[in-house]
């Protein structure tokens, strides 16, 4: 709770699914990634410095196949593929105020080596609750959405994917 969330929110009922090597925190201190920590979701498994890294074990993969609202979201950017190795971090939360933020950083290992591929990572953030309607699951919205470059600070209607994101070209 600490790390994921800050003053004035209050958090219960946390839940997640996937692989234990999946959740983790992340001690950003030291990196460009622009905040000083927080939690990192990985489908492919998180590899911590005690660990032998080389080997390749850690990145096999959740196992988890199929997630509707993920789903749903890539249909929104035509795309009807499985969805597969899925990570899922839930919890209910109160804000004490009007408003909140949630800063996140969208990266993986798919971004250089399969765009525009039948493999397409990409990340929900689905918010549910009083007054909300949307069209996912608990009539929830996915506010992880694409900047719009054309004005700062808003956003498009288009999911977090790596073939959103990433301009078409492949980056080796």
């Amino acid at each position: 709770t600490n790390v994921l969330l800050g003053d004035g929110i209050v958090a219960s009922n946390f839940s997640s699914v996937g692989f234990a090597n999946g959740i983790g925190y992340f001690d950003g201190n030291a990196s460009n990634i622009g905040f000083d920590e927080g939690v990192i979701l990985s489908t492919g498994g998180i590899c911590f410095p005690a660990q032998n890294c080389d080997d390749g074990t850690w990145e096999t993969g959740s196992g988890i196949a199929g997630d509707g609202d993920l789903e749903l979201a890539l249909n929104q950017i035509n795309l009807d593929w499985n969805v597969n190795n899925v990570t899922i971090l839930e919890f209910d939360f109160i804000a004490e105020s009007e408003s909140m933020a949630f800063k996140y950083v969208f990266a993986s290992a798919e971004y250089t080596t399969f765009t525009c591929t039948q493999y397409n990572d990409i990340f929900g953030f689905f918010l549910s609750g009083p007054d909300i309607n949307g069209i996912y699951a608990n009539d929830a919205v996915n506010i992880a959405l694409v900047p719009d470059p054309d004005n700062p600070g808003q956003f498009t209607n288009t999911p977090v994917a790596v073939n959103t994101i990433n301009d078409g070209e492949d980056i080796d």
